[in-house]
């Protein structure tokens, strides 16, 4: 991944350069991706890469170019994979339901931007602003990072937000369920696409792999 992650980082490719996804071929459990380095000035040749990605767990990847890759521990995607797993409750009737949810609204986009939408970690069972006019209710199950952003956000309107339970993150496997690996990793291809997995790994590729110029 070294070698790929400094192509990336040469001064003709960052000036005027863009990458591409050609090919994507799911194996078991992974993936692997041929992909086209290319800039528009300079004296950087184009250059074709084999990425794979041993474990896939998630991934969001368009026909869009892209114009960096990095590789990360430490981003909210990886939240469900990394953080405890907790439930969110209340006490008490919120005393104002339409407010709390625009501060819910603000606290999700502090901690998690729009990498998940806003009812990503809702409960679903009814509309938010119902199930704060209850007198008790589970409001939310998600990551520990996102879960007590939200339950600071209802404070000053409910009489109590509290954890119900706490878990550690689990996967589905051959045996069932298991505890999540906790080297799974990001790989941004910036800005927006993304796969979430472990086992990265990248090779420089024949240029024959790559189409021809139009």
């Amino acid at each position: 991944m070294d070698e790929l992650l400094a192509a990336f980082s040469d001064s003709d490719f960052d000036f005027s350069g863009q990458a591409s996804i050609l090919r994507l071929d799911r194996t078991s459990g992974g993936l692997e991706l041929l992909l086209e380095l290319r800039a528009f000035s300079g004296e950087f040749q184009r250059q074709a890469w084999i990425l794979t990605c041993a474990e896939e767990r998630h991934s969001m990847l368009r026909s869009e170019p892209f114009y960096g890759l990095e590789l990360t521990f430490d981003h909210v995607l990886l939240s469900p994979y990394r953080d405890a797993q907790v439930e969110l409750g209340i006490k008490g009737r919120a005393t104002d339901p339409k407010a709390a949810v625009a501060d819910l609204w603000q606290a999700h986009r502090s901690v998690a931007a729009d990498w998940f939408p806003f009812d990503a970690f809702f409960n679903r069972g009814m509309p938010l602003t119902e199930l704060l006019a209850s007198s008790a209710a589970i409001v939310a199950d998600g990551p520990s990072r996102i879960i007590q952003t939200y339950a600071q956000a209802l404070q000053p309107y409910v009489a109590e937000a509290y954890h119900i339970r706490e878990r550690m993150p689990q996967r589905w496997g051959e045996r069932g369920w298991e505890p999540e690996d906790p080297d799974v990793q990001l790989l941004l291809f910036e800005p927006r696409d993304y796969v979430v997995g472990k086992g990265f790994a990248a090779r420089r590729g024949s240029s024959d792999l790559l189409p021809p110029v139009a």
